[in-house]
């Protein structure tokens, strides 16, 4: 399941940038869209993604909000550009898309932007972890440890000699 499509990248991009991006020569020096460099950037662009959302978001995310599918296209893009053979003239758009989603996906990992309507893990629901309390340890008398019964070394009792380590 991927965040965005090839359709995707070409409604916002172009088919002709796309070409240009990818594109395989033909023996009539024509090119061709290069459907597997596409997914191969495409895959690229969700597995970031989801390494970015693993910890507060169910992976992958269902339904893919608008933000993911212009987070993926955008690097995606960026993918493709450096990559190609004109991968030296990026434009300072593509840089500049690919900052703002490296930005954005910042932001969701860190919860500075939500995503509404999918899935959260658990944890970062707002959900509380229960422990069992075990036996006191520290008194509040402020005595120290309380029924310690451990063996103490007769040489550093009363002493302002401290262990050298």
């Amino acid at each position: 399941m991927s965040y965005a499509s090839i359709d995707d990248l070409i409604a916002r991009f172009g088919e002709d940038e796309l070409i240009q991006s990818t594109g395989t020569r033909l023996s009539n020096n024509a090119r061709v869209l290069d459907e597997e460099k596409v997914a191969r950037a495409l895959n690229d662009a969700d597995a970031l993604i989801n390494t970015y959302l693993q910890k507060r978001y169910v992976i992958p995310v269902v339904p893919v909000p608008d933000l993911l599918v212009a987070i993926a296209s955008n690097l995606a893009r960026y993918y493709l550009r450096t990559r190609s053979e004109n991968s030296g003239k990026i434009s300072e758009t593509v840089k500049d898309r690919f900052d703002e989603a490296m930005r954005q996906l910042r932001e969701l990992r860190d919860g500075k932007i939500l995503l509404t309507d999918v899935p959260t893990n658990a944890n970062e629901s707002g959900s509380r972890v229960l422990t069992n309390k075990g036996p006191q340890v520290f008194s509040g008398s402020g005595c120290g440890l309380s029924g310690f019964r451990g063996r103490l070394d007769p040489r550093y009792i009363g002493s302002r000699r401290r262990r050298q380590w």
